[in-house]
């Protein structure tokens, strides 16, 4: 592996990129987690460093989660969060081959691709 597993989390409410911190830091695994939120600054940060998982929640003030989804690697695994079924198909949601989930998360689910990522980096 040339680097360890990069989980990046992208919500304007720090309580829920405080939340992911806190679950995934309790998984104990080998991985770094990087918090935005402000949108803006993910999509620089995803557009210049590397990017294994992308936690991100669809409506954001500047950036959309549609947006962060689009510009972050292709092999990154993409996570999309909402606490409200918007316009997002499950079209466009496959186009960008991601993951939906409402909210409230389950926080196994993202522990489980976690663990996925890191056992096959």
């Amino acid at each position: 592996m040339s680097h360890p597993v990069v989980v990046v989390v992208v919500d304007d409410k720090a309580s829920i990129t405080d939340l992911f911190e806190s679950y995934i830091g309790i998984l104990d695994l080998p991985c770094k987690t990087v918090s935005f939120n402000d949108s803006r600054d993910a999509l620089a940060y995803v557009k210049s460093n590397p990017v294994d998982i992308i936690i991100t929640d669809y409506g954001m003030p500047y950036v959309s989660g549609l947006e962060l989804l689009e510009a972050s690697p292709a092999g990154a695994s993409k996570i999309m969060i909402s606490g409200y079924i918007p316009e997002i198909t499950a079209d466009r949601i496959t186009s960008l081959n991601a993951t939906f989930y409402e909210k409230p998360v389950p926080m196994k689910e993202i522990g489980r691709i976690i663990r996925s990522r890191i056992e096959t980096a």
